[in-house]
């Protein structure tokens, strides 16, 4: 298996403590962290996704889909990493940067839960924090759209 290491040294410098439960189960159990303090300890938070996403957030005006909650991670990960440390249940070709300087409320850090599909393959750990699909990240606040290569690799 390959090793995240920019990913994972950047996660070990932080002191920040992280939840061991998924950022959604967060929710109600404590209160929101506002985005101005999110952005002064994380900086510029990652929404990936796939590019066949993107023209349909554009025209929204919103990150994530209609009506669901939207996930972000604070740690860049290579494309080829993105399903195991995030426990995703598909592969993601787009990194969004989201400033959430002014986003009201996200929920975390918490521990990303493994993947639905393959649980015993794609077992998360990462940091996640979860806005709330009753306050959508306007898309707006996006600086910058990044394709993905596929094996992460850039030489």
């Amino acid at each position: 298996m390959r090793f995240d290491s920019l990913a994972n040294e950047l996660l070990l410098r932080r002191s920040v403590p992280v939840s061991q439960l998924p950022a959604q189960s967060l929710i109600g159990a404590q209160p929101p962290l506002s985005g101005r303090d999110v952005h002064a300890t994380y900086g510029l938070l990652v929404h990936y996704t796939g590019s066949h996403w993107v023209n349909a957030m554009m025209n929204a005006g919103f990150v994530g889909r209609a009506g669901a909650d939207c996930w972000l991670t604070p740690s860049p990960h290579a494309a080829c990493m993105l399903p195991y440390t995030l426990g995703l249940d598909s592969p993601r070709d787009v990194c969004l940067l989201i400033d959430v300087s002014s986003v009201p409320g996200l929920w975390g850090p918490g521990t990303c839960p493994p993947s639905r599909r393959y649980p015993n393959i794609w077992r998360g750990g990462g940091i996640e924090f979860v806005c709330p699909a009753s306050t959508p990240i306007p898309f707006a606040l996006v600086q910058n759209i990044v394709q993905l290569e596929p094996c992460g690799d850039i030489f």
